[in-house]
C-alpha cells in the first residue's frame, strides 16, 4: 500500500479508513486497522528504527488531528468524558456521604461506647460493693493469706513430727517427749539419715492431710446430699487417722515409761487413750488446729473469688474496650483511605475534562491504538529478521512517548 496517513481518517467506530482513489471507486472506503497501518508505515520507510520516533508522533498528531475534526466524532467523545467524569464525581459523593457518617454517626457511638466502659471500670474499683455481697477488703484478705501461710507450716511440721514419731522415731523418756513428738525439730536430719521411707513419710505425709482439706472444702462448696455425705467422710476419715496417730505416739510414750519403771504397769489398751493427757494433745494439735485451717481456708476462698470477680468484671470491660479501640482505628483507616479515594476520584474527573488530546480519546485508549500501531511496526521487523535489540528499541521510544504525551 502506498497511501499516506494524510489520507486517512478516523471513523465513529475508531478504525482508521483511508481512501485510495487509485485502487477503487469514488465514495468507496477500504478500512485499516492501526496495527496493518504501522506494518504499511514500518515498510515505507524499510524498517528504518531511527524513524519509528517520528513516524509515531506523526501518526499520533494525525489521529488527533483527524478526530478534532469530526464534530459528531468529538461530541460523542466529550459526552463519554462528561459521563465518565460524572460518574467519578458521583462515587466521591458516595463516598463523602460514608466518611459523614462514620464522623457523624460511628465515631462518636464507639467513643460514647468508650467513655461508659471507662466509668463501668472505675465505678467497680471504686464502688466493689456494688458488684459484690461484700466490699474487696485488701487488708482482710492478706490477713487471711498470712495466717493460712502459718497455719500451713504449722500443719506440716506438726504432722511431720507426728508421723516420724508414730512410725520410726525411737521413744526416750525424758522431760518435752511429748512436746518433741508433735513439734520435734530434728525430724527431717533424723528421719533422712535414719531411711528414705522415714524420710519421705515425714516429707509427704503431710500434703496428704493438706489434701484432705482441699478436699472437704470442696465437697462443702458443692452444696448436694452427695456433697455432705463426702464431706462428713473427709472429716470422719481425718479424725480417724488423727486418732490413730495420737494412739501410737501415746502408747509409745507409755510403753518407754513402763520399761524405765519399777512399777508393774498394764500393758496400753486403747480405751486408756480416753484418760491419757498426751493422746488429746495430739488431738487438739492435730485435728482442732486442722479443723480451723479448713474454716479459714473456706473463708479465704469466699474473699478471694469476691476478688477473681471483680477482676473478671474488670478484665471483661478492658477487653471490650480494647475491641472498641480497634473498631475507632478501624474506622479512622478506613476514612484515610476513603478521603485518599476521592482526592483520586476528583482529580481524574478533572483530568477527563480538560481540553486536550486526552479530550477525544481516553489515556487507556490513547494506549490501545498506539500499542496496536506499534505491534504492526514490530510485525515487519520481525518479518525482516531484524534484531531482538531493535525491537527492544522500539519498545523503549514507545514508553518514551507515552511519558512525553503524558498518556
Amino acid at each position: 500500500m502506498n497511501a499516506k496517513l494524510s489520507d486517512t481518517t478516523v471513523s465513529g467506530n475508531g478504525q482508521l479508513t483511508e481512501i485510495n482513489e487509485a485502487a477503487a471507486p469514488v465514495g468507496k472506503k477500504k478500512f485499516l486497522s492501526y496495527e496493518n497501518v504501522g506494518f504499511r508505515d514500518a515498510g515505507n520507510v524499510g524498517g528504518a528504527v531511527q524513524a519509528f520516533a517520528v513516524s509515531i508522533d506523526r501518526f499520533f498528531s494525525r489521529l488527533i488531528r483527524r478526530a478534532e475534526k469530526d464534530t459528531e466524532f468529538l461530541k460523542k467523545k466529550q459526552e463519554e468524558a462528561e459521563a465518565e467524569a460524572v460518574k467519578l464525581e458521583n462515587q466521591a459523593v458516595l463516598h463523602e456521604a460514608t466518611i459523614t457518617d462514620f464522623r457523624k454517626s460511628t465515631m462518636p457511638d464507639l467513643e460514647a461506647q468508650k467513655d461508659s466502659v471507662r466509668a463501668e471500670i472505675r465505678d467497680i474499683r471504686e464502688n466493689p460493693q456494688k458488684y459484690t455481697d461484700q466490699s474487696r477488703d485488701s487488708f482482710k484478705f492478706w490477713s487471711l493469706a498470712l495466717v493460712l501461710f502459718f497455719i500451713t507450716v504449722f500443719i506440716h511440721v506438726f504432722y511431720s513430727s507426728v508421723i516420724y514419731s508414730a512410725l520410726f522415731r525411737e521413744v526416750k523418756v525424758e522431760k518435752g517427749t511429748i512436746v518433741h513428738s508433735v513439734f520435734y525439730p530434728n525430724v527431717y536430719s533424723e528421719a533422712y539419715h535414719l531411711s528414705t521411707e522415714a524420710f519421705l513419710a515425714a516429707l509427704v505425709g503431710p500434703f496428704v492431710f493438706l489434701g484432705f482439706a482441699l478436699l472437704m472444702h470442696y465437697f462443702k462448696e458443692l452444696k448436694t446430699k452427695i456433697g455432705n455425705i463426702s464431706f462428713w467422710s473427709m472429716v470422719g476419715l481425718t479424725l480417724l487417722f488423727d486418732t490413730l496417730l495420737a494412739y501410737q505416739i501415746a502408747k509409745r510414750l507409755y510403753d518407754a515409761e513402763r520399761i524405765n519403771s519399777f512399777d508393774n504397769k498394764v500393758v496400753y489398751e486403747f480405751w486408756m487413750a480416753v484418760a491419757d493427757a498426751n493422746f488429746w494433745t495430739v488431738i487438739f494439735f492435730g485435728f482442732v488446729v486442722y479443723f480451723i485451717f479448713g474454716l479459714l481456708y473456706g473463708v479465704f476462698e469466699e474473699e478471694r473469688s469476691r476478688r477473681l470477680k471483680l477482676e473478671r468484671m474488670i478484665k471483661a470491660r478492658e477487653e471490650k474496650l480494647e475491641e472498641l479501640n480497634r473498631k475507632t482505628d478501624s474506622c479512622r483507616k478506613e476514612i484515610a483511605e476513603l478521603e485518599e479515594t476521592i482526592r483520586t476520584l476528583k482529580l481524574q474527573a478533572t483530568q477527563i475534562r480538560v481540553p486536550s488530546d486526552r479530550v477525544f480519546y481516553s489515556p487507556h485508549e490513547l494506549r490501545r491504538i498506539l500499542s496496536n500501531y506499534t505491534y504492526g511496526w514490530m510485525k515487519y521487523l520481525r518479518g525482516g529478521k531484524y534484531d531482538r535489540e531493535d525491537l527492544n528499541t522500539i519498545t523503549k521510544i514507545l514508553n518514551t512517548f507515552y511519558q512525553t504525551k503524558g498518556i
